[in-house]
């Protein structure tokens, strides 16, 4: 008898063949994929005799009927191409055997033993993690303690850097010196949250995927984890991006009605740490998510949102042994403070008339004549010595406070073990998924930032990059020529650069072979034509440039209308804003092939 289902696309109920059971269909209206369960017993043996158990059949695509309503490529909704399980309809790939989705051997149809008895184990696992995490963890930072003692020599080693440096920047005078030691200082700043955050993630990938951990092949690589000290710091600002416009219209009613200034500037600092705590408490989870094959949901905070209500034990007690240790070493350090004056060793009182007391003792041997501190002849010689000072009063803590810190990596790991089936890990995205609003919103504002580079970093068209340096040239030229404020300046170049270089950005990555852009391409995105009579060799193949210049267009006036066109993406069935709809355009996945 037919079989009902209904389109995800279109919402149009279909009424389709009973041989339509186990196959994927194209929705004869919008082309939209639909998944047709066969149910329990359609693809059950009919014959009684025992299964061979050599050679398990992998799923193939069912042979085309070409029979009047015999097969379903009649109509042209049977999707060839894509196989799935004949029971639940979930997607497969070539090499399965056993189904990802209802976890049936695809060759009986029998549910297999090995995923029936994982599955059985997912509540096990969970309580496993609560009684054996402390005991586990502890192990592990017994048996690798080269780890903990390489983090503390690590942290010793960046935060007394960061000292001298932020003491440099104190002491020049110049702007040229002075820019210089604020970089350094912000580069030594992140060095530590970037060791930290490249340990956590390999003790995590370790433990998710039964890998083994050779500390002797852990090795630190300065550029790598100071890129990822950098995205420490810029994660937390990406994730609370979804409650920073609720906290910035709550402020703007707030200083509005009320005619008390304390009020909405109390309001705010309320705002601000919630917004903090969004990333403070999805750490873990979020952690775990940057060792999957795509990661994006690590950066999207509504996403995190869901993951922490449906993992708040594991993280509760993440955070409970994260506040013994703050409560511990916080004291240390509270209690340095109090009683030893300034924590920058460098600007301290007591060691600064420690080593000046001994810079003049040393230049009293050589020289009769005084050296006045604060010179520059004085500081050459006490600079080593605060180096000294600052290393002994450091180290020790440092290195105590590593074993601590692999304590907690190591939970982290286990939670990634033991909660791995309710963390909704993505280590598989189907080509052409579409993109939701929140990903696309991060892909968006990545490259608001990089399009102003468009002429040096968008180079699949020679044509362009030339027309790009060319302007560049001119800008040059009138700046040296004409300065920055003529008006040749302000109303011709400065407007023909801007719009050139966003055209570029935006047309030619969509209209070339990658089909994204830089901010799209680190999430896994690419931008396809759309409509319901698109081939699939179109989607195969980038869109024209004249297509994707007019998208451009509709982003543009989109972006004008103060972005609300491009809330449509978050309610619109098939994920599509106003400028898709315009430029029969999409967003999707690239996914796995």
């Amino acid at each position: 008898m037919p079989v009902k289902v209904r389109c995800g696309g279109c919402e149009q109920v279909l009424n389709v063949p009973d041989k339509a059971r186990g196959k994927t269909i194209a929705c004869p209206k919008c082309s939209e994929k639909i998944k047709v369960p066969a149910g329990d017993n359609a693809a059950a043996p009919k014959s009684t005799a025992p299964v061979k158990p050599a050679g398990k059949a992998k799923a193939k695509p069912a042979q085309e009927d070409t029979r009047f309503l015999g097969g379903l490529d009649d109509y042209g909704i049977e999707d060839q191409n894509e196989q799935i399980c004949p029971y639940c309809a979930a997607p497969l790939d070539e090499e399965d055997e056993i189904c990802p989705g209802c976890g049936r051997d695809l060759s009986t149809g029998q549910m297999d033993k090995k995923e029936a008895k994982k599955r059985s184990r997912e509540g096990k696992s969970s309580a496993s993690f609560y009684k054996n995490v402390i005991r586990e963890s502890w192990e592990f930072v017994k048996e690798y303690k080269s780890l903990a003692l390489r983090t503390g020599m690590i942290s010793t080693f960046f935060t007394v850097l960061y000292m001298a440096c932020y003491f440099m920047v104190t002491y020049c005078e110049k702007l040229p010196p002075k820019y210089f030691w604020v970089a350094m200082t912000i580069l030594m700043a992140v060095g530590t949250p970037g060791w930290i955050w490249f340990l956590t993630r390999k003790l995590v990938s370790a433990d998710l995927y039964g890998e083994k951990i050779d500390a002797d092949r852990i090795h630190y690589d300065f550029f790598t984890n100071v890129a990822l000290g950098l995205a420490a710091f810029l994660w937390p600002c990406v994730v609370s991006l979804p409650l920073i416009l609720p906290v910035l219209c709550w402020g703007i009613f707030l200083t509005v009605t009320s005619s008390r200034p304390e009020i909405p500037a109390m309001g705010m600092l309320i705002g601000g740490l919630s917004i903090m705590a969004l990333p403070a408490i999805a750490f873990p989870i979020a952690t775990i998510h940057m060792t999957a094959k795509h990661q994006h949901k690590a950066w999207i905070g509504w996403e995190l949102i869901k993951l922490i209500f449906k993992n708040i034990g594991p993280i509760f007690v993440y955070h409970a042994s994260t506040f013994f240790i703050v409560l511990i070493f916080g004291s240390i350090v509270g209690a340095s403070g109090y009683f030893g004056g300034n924590l920058h060793l460098f600007n301290n009182d007591h060691v600064l008339r420690w080593t000046a007391s001994i810079t003049k003792w040393m230049y009293g041997l050589v020289e009769s004549q005084a050296v006045e501190p604060g010179s520059f002849m004085f500081v050459i010689v006490q600079m080593p010595l605060l180096f000294l000072f600052a290393f002994l009063f450091v180290a020790p803590f440092m290195i105590l406070l590593g074993f601590p810190l692999l304590f907690q990596m190591k939970v982290n790991g286990l939670i990634a073990r033991h909660f791995s089936h309710s963390l909704d890990l993505d280590q598989r995205i189907y080509p052409l998924t579409p993109a939701g609003f929140w990903v696309r919103f991060l892909a968006f504002c990545t490259d608001s930032l990089l399009f102003p580079l468009a002429s040096f970093i968008v180079t699949n068209d020679k044509r362009f990059v030339i027309m790009g340096q060319v302007l560049n040239a001119i800008f040059t030229l009138v700046w040296f020529t004409q300065g920055m404020e003529s008006v040749i300046m302000q109303y011709t170049v400065l407007p023909l650069i801007f719009f050139y270089n966003r055209w570029m950005y935006f047309s030619v990555s969509h209209a070339g072979p990658v089909r994204a852009t830089l901010g799209m391409e680190a999430f896994g995105l690419i931008a396809i034509v759309d409509g319901p009579n698109v081939k699939q060799k179109e989607l195969d193949r980038p869109m024209t440039l004249g297509r994707a210049s007019l998208r451009w267009i509709c982003v543009e006036i989109s972006e004008k209308l103060l972005g609300l066109p491009f809330l449509t993406c978050a309610f619109h069935p098939e994920k599509k804003a106003v400028h898709d709809l315009l430029s029969k355009t999409r967003i999707v996945f690239e996914g796995d092939k």
